[in-house]
């Protein structure tokens, strides 16, 4: 198609005019002003929803008033002053100071592109930091983004099953982004060397988060995010970055070389020691444990289980729990959480004691470990196996056959087989296929609709699941212990499925909450499981399992005792007061489950 040159040249004559009718400097004084305006009311109301003022809820009350994120920098400085750090408190002063001149010049840059550029990351930080408040009550620290580059590989999913809380969160976080973009007139604009004042602000938080370790990580918007975020991924306390070190080894300064002392086992071992570690399972959420849900029909009705009913967690939170219990911890060593993290782990004392150490693993590939696994543990085992089929729900399905298989191929020689089960992590809607559904819910409300895909999750991952390895997998010389890492709340008042903190999040028992059964052939070492799990029933945790394991093993009954305390061979004392932790090794609470 052509036109006439003359037609050509009036729209091009319009369209430069239109142009030059759009840049700041030809708008009206008032327009500007206007914009100026909005962009003023703009940067309030980044602050608005920890200020309560939203449907966020930064405060939250119960045996003790807290203020956190309300008054964050306050505190923060109250804490250093109140400690005599003067100059670390007039260090934190400055560079908020200059983290919140940082916010107003982002809106007031000249340059377009890197004005935008600026505003895009304000966005990010500010649509993921309300999210954080509106689910946690909190904002963001460096723990909380290690464990969710940790969990990752659930982020899809779980931005769908929090989509009621995280949408708002962003559609708000995004007009204040669109109005920080607005254009300004010349006379109210920086140039675009000014941007690097929130870049400083942004090194400096850092700097001071990598210098307390922690224990400053609140700064205003942007910079609070950005830095915590740069700060979990550098270089601390050693030679590798936290994703090469994994992510509890990162605190401990821990090498990967390491060498102990201990005794050889002495006594009688079983041959296949099998340990399952499940996901998000809620130990009174089963069948075996409660009568008035019917989700592993088949699995209640196996006489070869030994079930020592509902136990407690070391931790509710995946990462935490599971380091907790592959280095044996105990209540009590995660206040000293560097020295426990350089103890023994579950891999040093199979490899001592002759087993061939075989990790299944339904998360990561082969080369690439989760859960807090350290370099120091990943050297310790002879094989890993990666189980990553799609669906997901299939993963624990193709378990049974790599259990079956291995032990197989392994006949006549020692194994202990780690598996870190697939399972019912939140949303639970697809940990199931639909065509097995059994359950539906029980009214309209999410928590109803939410809590029958947790039943048939359940049915499907836990009942199916052990269903199937009973008609494959002998018994003979074997020993097969199971637990999940933490529980879940299932509950209608409290967003979090699990992980909450103990401190300014609710925290109820379920959480803490897990199965715990084992099976064996092993004619004395089933028969003290059997007694213990009558006589103690309902009144075990993780920290019993580890002990069990060394025992199984070999190692001699008194040595393993005085070192990790009782096992599942023990009953456990009258009283006994069983808690599990809330939070993250640096920020922790032990909750009361009894």
């Amino acid at each position: 198609m052509t036109f006439p040159s003359n037609n050509l040249g009036t729209a091009l004559s319009i369209a430069v005019r239109m142009q030059k009718a759009m840049k700041p400097s030809s708008w009206s004084s008032d327009y500007g002003l206007l914009c100026l305006k909005l962009k003023i009311i703009a940067v309030f109301a980044i602050f608005a929803p920890q200020w309560g003022l939203l449907w966020q809820q930064p405060m939250v009350s119960g045996n003790e008033t807290l203020h956190a994120p309300k008054l964050w920098v306050l505190n923060t400085m109250s804490s250093l002053l109140a400690t005599s750090s003067f100059r670390l408190a007039i260090v934190y002063a400055v560079t908020c100071l200059i983290a919140m001149a940082g916010l107003i010049i982002i809106s007031i840059i000249r340059s377009n592109a890197i004005r935008g550029a600026l505003v895009f990351a304000l966005a990010i930080c500010c649509a993921f930091e309300y999210s954080m408040l509106d689910l946690t009550h909190e904002f963001s620290e460096r723990e909380k983004i290690k464990m969710f580059w940790e969990e990752r590989d659930l982020a899809r999913a779980m931005v769908g099953f929090y989509a009621a809380y995280i949408y708002p969160d962003v559609l708000y976080s995004a007009v204040l982004s669109l109005i920080f973009f607005l254009p300004l007139p010349e006379r109210f604009c920086l140039s675009k060397r000014w941007a690097l004042v929130p870049l400083l602000g942004v090194g400096l938080a850092t700097a001071e988060i990598v210098y307390t370790r922690g224990i400053i990580e609140a700064f205003p918007l942007p910079t609070g995010l950005s830095a915590n975020l740069l700060s979990a991924f550098l270089p601390v306390g050693g030679g590798w970055s936290w994703i090469e070190r994994s992510g509890y080894e990162f605190m401990s300064g821990l090498k990967a070389e390491r060498d102990f002392l201990f005794p050889a086992p002495v006594g009688k071992t079983i041959d296949h020691i099998i340990m399952i570690m499940d996901e998000s399972v809620r130990g009174d959420y089963l069948s075996v444990n409660n009568y008035t849900v019917d989700d592993t029909p088949r699995l209640k009705t196996d006489t070869s289980l030994i079930n020592f009913g509902v136990a407690v967690s070391g931790a509710n939170c995946s990462v935490f729990s599971r380091v907790m219990f592959r280095f044996g911890m105990r209540e009590g060593d995660v206040e000293n959480w560097q020295q426990a993290i350089n103890k023994p782990s579950i891999w040093d004392y199979a490899k001592h004691g002759g087993y061939h150490a075989i990790y299944i693993d339904t998360w990561r590939s082969p080369f690439n470990y989760g859960n807090g696994f350290t370099p120091a543990e990943s050297q310790k085992i002879d094989k890993k196996i990666s189980v990553l089929d799609d669906p997901s729900y299939l993963r624990d399905e193709k378990v049974v056959n790599v259990i079956k298989q291995t032990l197989e191929a392994g006949a006549n020689e020692k194994i202990f087989l780690y598996v870190d089960k697939f399972g019912v992590h939140s949303p639970y809607y697809d940990k199931y296929p639909r065509e097995k559904t059994i359950f539906t819910p029980e009214g309209s409300a999410l928590i109803d609709i939410s809590r029958a895909h947790y039943a048939n999750a359940i049915a499907w991952s836990v009942d199916n699941f052990f269903a199937r390895l009973k008609n494959v997998l002998s018994m003979d010389r074997t020993l097969l212990i199971y637990t999940s890492d933490h529980g879940q709340t299932l509950s209608d008042s409290l967003p979090l499925s699990h992980c909450s903190n103990g401190v300014d999040q609710k925290t109820v028992s379920g959480e803490g909450y897990v199965p715990l059964f084992a099976k064996t052939n092993d004619e004395g070492f089933g028969k003290l499981l059997r007694h213990t799990a009558s006589e103690g029933n309902n009144h075990f945790s993780h920290f019993e399992i580890f002990p069990t394991l060394l025992l199984a093993m070999g190692y001699e009954y008194k040595w393993v005792k005085e070192r990790y305390g009782d096992s599942l061979l023990d009953i456990p004392a009258s009283g006994k007061k069983r808690a599990f932790y809330a939070g993250s090794p640096t920020r922790t609470r032990l909750i009361s489950t009894d």
